[in-house]
Parts: structure tokens; C-alpha cells; sequence
């Protein structure tokens, strides 16, 4: 037992360390085998002079089971036992709240007890998983940069000279990590910055680091091409094809990245798609719709197989305003099962009517409309403006007077109603006041309609589109 690789480390544990080993083989959670114990138990107790006659393998078996015959494969299994067990003590030991990898934390332990022969085992080891599984994100980035560093000091303390130390792979692998986490934080920065009055400092150090890679991102690993591209797109005013590069980097490295570094990556490229599109440049909406077809086919618009009530109706919103019918239904029916199972029915019948109102096929939309329950507050007065405009294209005088009693409950809702900001109620007035003088006015009066027209185009009433479209067909 002498040369074994058990031996080796516990000799060079700590007083400290061979107390919590003792816990450790107490401890159900991690070990289960009595002769495990008991052979732990024994070899502590040699402590710290291990006399060799008491270590020979045939005097330890008798020791412990002084009735039995030698077996070596039973000794071979109870010292393979008790090395898992002190392995998961030196992880226990040197990991904690902050730990990256159970594994890292034992090549630590092995640098750090000087077990040379042990470490560049399980190095070896790390650095084959690490080339067959590895996906990009900060921890995964921390965890290459770690293993290198360990790398590092494990040539430097056993001072071999001849041996180059790792110094080139530690500082890419250190540039990669540092830059990847400062451009996500400053992307992070600019987009908190976008929707609230706070203002952050850029300083010097964050335009060298843009200057450098504006000709050198094109040499960056995935992650650090890819955030200085997203940064980019947050800093220039005017679209200089950081965009473009961006979308071209995340269609070819998307099963590179972790699931939530692409949500978080997603995100930032939508965010910068609205803007632009509310800026007046249209284009933009197809290239959101491009980013949530890329987010359902990753999977990473989902969170435990859950996708968002936001999300989910963003992307019907923007299927019917594209006219992508034939997908949109393919949608609305293959991910029925992943809305909230608490409003799953009301969300799915809301859904599947605004896509039978873009069909034309109104009345079986209607119905869908009067089977939701209108307990979500953007449930509450969607499906309200959805139903009116369903009754208007029914042009049935059988919902005439639902038509009047629905606008007419909708204001008085609306005026009662402390749940909704100011500016989201004046647009649904807009709407309600819109959509009742469509309905009543005379068509063969113009001058009163082109006058509505010119009222509508300067409001920010809700579904302008629509209301437009309306008001030229009276026009015609």
C-alpha cells in the first residue's frame, strides 16, 4: 500500500483534513460501505508516521478482517471507495458557494499538496472533456482560464526550466475572459441606459478596447466577436453592418453558446431590432422575426419548457403584421402545451382568434373572443379591441348593439380601471373613439371622413394600421 495513489494523498494531508475525513466517512451522503470506514479508520490512526510494516497489504486485510482469507480484489474495491471519498473531502474542502467545478477544486487540492503525478492525470482528463463539451459563457470561460493558471503553477513549483510554462495559452485564455465579460457588461450598461435616465461613464479604457478590436474581431473567439458586435450596434447611431455581423456570427456559433448566454444574446439583438423599427425602419420587424424563429428552434425563448406570456404574444403580434400565417398556425398549435397552464386555454383561444381575424374568417374568431377570460390586464382590453373590430368587419345588424354596449362598457372599464398607466389608456380611448365614429359615420360625407383620417394619422391610437385601413376603404 505504500506506492498506492491513496497513500500518497493521505500523507500529505493536514491534521484538519484527516478530522473532516473522518466525518466525511461517517457521512451516508457520502460513503455507505462499513469496510470503507473501517479502512479509513485504520490508516488515520497511522498518522503521521505511517509505519511501513502496518501498511502492508496482507497485515491491513488482517486488521480488518482477521476471519477472512485475503482477497485483493476486495481490497482493491474498499481502497478504490475510500479514494472517492477523500477525493469528495479535498472537493468539499476547496470548493463552497463559489466553486466553478467539483474537478477543478481537486486539481487545486493536488497542486496544492504537491501531487504532481495525480494532477497532470486529472489535467489531461479535464482538457479531453473540455474539447468535447465545452459551450461559451462566462463560467465556462473561467473555467478554461482556471485550468490554465493551474497548468501554469504546476510547471513553475516544480521548477521546470526546460518546460515553457504556458504563459501564451494563459493570457489568450485570460484576454478572452476579460474582454468577453467587460463587453457584456458594457452592452448591459447601454441597455439599461436606453429605457431609464441613467447615465454610466465610458472611459478610456473601454475605447481602447473597441478601437483594438475594430480590427481585430474578426481574430476574437466567438463570444468576444460576438459582444463587441452587439456593443457596437448599441454605439453607432448609424447601421454600420455590426448588425448584419452580428446575426451572421450567431446563425454560424449558436450551438457554441449556453442556453442562457443565446437568451441573453437574443435579447440584445431584439432590444436593438425595436429600436429600430420604432425609429420608422420597418425592415427591422423582419429581422425580429428572424431572431424568435432562431430563439423557438434553440429552444432558448423557453424556461422549463415555459415560454413567456410576453414572448409568446410578440410573436403572434408580429407574425399577423408580416402576414406569416401559414408559420403562425403551425406556432399557435405545436406550442399550445408550452404557455402558462394557468392561463393556457384564454391565452390559446385569444391567439388562435387573432389569426382567424387576419384569415378573414371572422365569426369563427368572434367565438374564440367570447370564450376568454379577461382576468390578465392586457387580456382585459386586447380581447375587447379585437371583439370590436370583429363585430365592424361582420357588418352583421345583429352585432350592432353588441358593438355599441362593448365600446360603451369599454370606457367606462377604462376610466375606472387604476391598474393601467396614462399614456396606455389614452391610446385605447383614441381607439374606442376611432373605431365608434368608423362605424356610425355616413359614408357618403368625404370631407367628414378624410377629416377622421387626418384625426387618426396625428393620434397615437392603438392598431392605427387598421384604423387607417378602414377609414380609406370608406374612401373608395
Amino acid at each position: 500500500m505504500q506506492d498506492s495513489k491513496l497513500l500518497k494523498i493521505l500523507q500529505r494531508l493536514s491534521k484538519e483534513e484527516l478530522k473532516l475525513l473522518r466525518k466525511f466517512l461517517h457521512s451516508p451522503v457520502y460513503n455507505t460501505n462499513e469496510g470503507v470506514t473501517q479502512l479509513g479508520l485504520y490508516l488515520i490512526n497511522l498518522a503521521p508516521k505511517w509505519p511501513s510494516k502496518k501498511l502492508a497489504h496482507r497485515y491491513v486485510y488482517a486488521q480488518l478482517f482477521p476471519k477472512e482469507k485475503y482477497k485483493d480484489e476486495k481490497k482493491r474495491r474498499l481502497m478504490n471507495g475510500l479514494l472517492e471519498v477523500v477525493k469528495a473531502m479535498l472537493i468539499y474542502k476547496r470548493g463552497g458557494k463559489y466553486s466553478i467545478s467539483p474537478f477543478l477544486d481537486l486539481l487545486s487540492a493536488y497542486l496544492e499538496l504537491n501531487l504532481y503525478d495525480e494532477f497532470e492525470s486529472l489535467y489531461k482528463t479535464l482538457v479531453k472533456q473540455q474539447a468535447k463539451t465545452t459551450l461559451f459563457d462566462r463560467r465556462t470561460l473561467l473555467y478554461d482560464y482556471l485550468l490554465k493558471e493551474y497548468r501554469h503553477l504546476a510547471i513553475t513549483k516544480q521548477n521546470k526550466r526546460e518546460q515553457e510554462p504556458q504563459l501564451q495559452a494563459l493570457s489568450e485564455s485570460m484576454d478572452d475572459l476579460y474582454l468577453f465579460t467587460k463587453l457584456k457588461c458594457l452592452c448591459e450598461m447601454l441597455n439599461f441606459q436606453s429605457f431609464t435616465t441613467t447615465e454610466y461613464h465610458f472611459d478610456a479604457i473601454n475605447e481602447a478596447i473597441i478601437i483594438y478590436l475594430e480590427s481585430n474581431w474578426i481574430h476574437a473567439s466567438p463570444p468576444v466577436a460576438i459582444y463587441y458586435h452587439v456593443l457596437r450596434c448599441f454605439l453607432d447611431q448609424k447601421e454600420g453592418g455590426h448588425f448584419e455581423q452580428l446575426m451572421t456570427l450567431l446563425e454560424k456559433h449558436k450551438h457554441q453558446f449556453t442556453t442562457l448566454e443565446l437568451q441573453d444574446i437574443n435579447v440584445f439583438a431584439r432590444n436593438y431590432c425595436i429600436r429600430q423599427a420604432n425609429k420608422g425602419k420597418l425592415e427591422y420587424l423582419e429581422k425580429l422575426f428572424v431572431i424568435y424563429k432562431l430563439e423557438i428552434e434553440t429552444a432558448t425563448i423557453f424556461d422549463n419548457d415555459i415560454i413567456s406570456l410576453y414572448d409568446y404574444n410578440n410573436v403572434v403580434r408580429l407574425s399577423t403584421r408580416l402576414n406569416e400565417i401559414e408559420w403562425l398556425e403551425n406556432f399557435i398549435f405545436t406550442y399550445k402545451d408550452a404557455i402558462d397552464p394557468a392561463v393556457k386555454t384564454d391565452i390559446f383561444h385569444f391567439n388562435l382568434a387573432r389569426l382567424r381575424f387576419v384569415q378573414k374568417r371572422f365569426n369563427e374568431a368572434k367565438d374564440l373572443l367570447l370564450k376568454v377570460n379577461q382576468k390578465e390586464l392586457f387580456l382585459t382590453y386586447d380581447v375587447k379591441t379585437t371583439l370590436l373590430k370583429t363585430y365592424y368587419e361582420l357588418d352583421d345588424i345583429d352585432n350592432d348593439a353588441a358593438f355599441n354596449n362593448l365600446v360603451k362598457n369599454t370606457r367606462r372599464q377604462l376610466a375606472n380601471d387604476t391598474r393601467m398607466a396614462d399614456v396606455q389608456r389614452e391610446n385605447y380611448e383614441y381607439f374606442l373613439d376611432f373605431i365608434h365614429q368608423i362605424f356610425k359615420i355616413d359614408s357618403s360625407k368625404s370631407d367628414k371622413i378624410k377629416q377622421l383620417k387626418t384625426n387618426i394619422e396625428a393620434s397615437t391610437a392603438l392598431d392605427k394600421p387598421w384604423l387607417l385601413e378602414k377609414v380609406n376603404e370608406l374612401l373608395l
